[in-house]
């Protein structure tokens, strides 16, 4: 909990952005890097704040998989290119939840 509040603004973005995804998807489904993309630029707009590039979320995503917040795995499509799939585990899933809790904390 305390490493979530250390964050940057914009990383805690991309953490919620990664829940929203994770509640929105199908069970079928996988989040993938464009669906916290798109997540992540319509949290920025409503706290009006300038998203970061998508290279930059990027680097974030692989930052969180480093740090074992998440999990992250490329899914290779050939020639449509390839897509970086995100996994998050039941007990992260429960840690992250409480990002809403902490920006509210933070007057954000």
């Amino acid at each position: 909990m305390q490493y979530v509040k250390s964050l940057p603004l914009h990383q805690k973005f991309v953490l919620r952005s990664i829940l929203i995804a994770e509640k929105q998807r199908n069970s079928d489904r996988y989040i993938t890097s464009g669906d916290v993309n798109d997540t992540y630029k319509k949290i920025c707009l409503s706290y009006l704040r300038e998203p970061l590039s998508t290279g930059r979320l990027s680097q974030i995503i692989s930052e969180f998989d480093t740090s074992q917040i998440i999990n992250t795995k490329i899914k290779k499509n050939g020639r449509y290119g390839n897509t970086r799939v995100i996994e998050i585990n039941n007990d992260t899933y429960k840690y992250l939840s409480k990002i809403d809790e902490i920006l509210k904390e933070q007057g954000i």
